[in-house]
């Protein structure tokens, strides 16, 4: 069973990596929705900005487009599997 320290410290470290990712994106894509983007689904055709879903899908397009760069960062992909992404250790 982990300390309760580390169950109080998991909100933190939950909003540095959604902030790593929208980050990340701001620097990649740039601050509005681009067509490197999937179609938005029908309640979000307004939304100006890339929601963290969004980024996390380019993430993977990513891994799964080159899967030897995605190696060097200890990611193993699947590409008969769209959403299995195993970390290496």
């Amino acid at each position: 069973m982990g300390s309760m320290r580390s169950v109080e410290r998991q909100p933190t470290l939950w909003q540095q990596l959604k902030s790593m990712l929208l980050f990340g994106g701001l620097k990649a894509h740039g601050p509005s929705r681009t067509n490197d983007y999937l179609p938005l689904p029908i309640w979000r055709k307004n939304a100006e900005r890339s929601s963290c879903l969004d980024l996390i899908t380019q993430l993977r397009r990513g891994l799964l487009d080159k899967p030897e760069q995605s190696y060097l960062f200890g990611i193993e992909t699947d590409t008969n599997n769209y959403y299995r992404c195993n970390m290496i250790f």
